[in-house]
């Protein structure tokens, strides 16, 4: 199937295919009714990453037609196997030629010290084509890697990153998580946490 389809496939929060998806109505995005309600376990007052709004019962609904399009969808993965999407997740946690993929791009994701830390360009870890700008890396990877794992280079780049982190869905990690450049308002200088609350509050107005 289309890559390019698969992407609406994907749980906004756990980046993995949803299995029951739920609609959040206030800004059109869907997620996997489990990671919707272990949110609201410890937060009765969760609200969507994507908006920021409320997660109410006039506000959700279940996504019916997504689901019926999910249970429908057949994935060629790069194995050669042909999986229903339902199984894709599961199928690709133990393929062989999925985990060796996975395993060279964490081996070309090299952390360097913070001295010397490039966070102006990155180099796409699917295809290695260096000197993206973070706009001009998410518009590649959209472009060209939907629905393709791989770890992100941005968050790698930060002090807080994990180089060893994978994000199963790189396109949609990019788009939901990067949408304003951190390095613009970030003083790499500060200690971690401070760092982390600059780039929560940031990310309030990006309503």
């Amino acid at each position: 199937m289309d890559s390019e389809i698969l992407e609406e496939y994907y749980c906004i929060i756990c980046s993995r295919i949803m299995i029951e998806p739920v609609l959040h109505i206030s800004c059109n995005n869907s997620l996997c009714d489990e990671c919707l309600n272990a949110m609201l376990v410890r937060d009765v007052n969760s609200v969507c990453p994507v908006c920021r709004g409320p997660f109410t019962s006039d506000t959700l609904t279940q996504n019916q037609a997504l689901k019926n399009k999910i249970y429908s969808a057949i994935i060629t993965c790069k194995c050669g196997k042909s999986i229903p999407a339902t199984q894709y997740d599961s199928h690709i946690d133990t393929c062989p030629s999925h985990l060796a993929s996975l395993s060279s791009t964490i081996q070309s994701i090299k952390k360097p010290s913070t001295s010397s830390v490039n966070r102006l360009t990155f180099t796409c870890p699917i295809c290695y084509l260096p000197n993206l700008s973070q706009e001009a890396l998410i518009k590649h990877s959209s472009s060209s890697h939907r629905g393709v794992s791989g770890v992100c280079p941005i968050c790698a780049s930060m002090p807080w990153g994990d180089p060893n982190y994978i994000s199963s869905n790189l396109a949609g990690h990019l788009k939901l998580r990067h949408k304003y450049d951190v390095s613009t308002f970030t003083e790499f200088g500060q200690e971690d946490d401070d760092i982390l609350q600059a780039v929560l509050a940031q990310s309030m107005y990006e309503r």
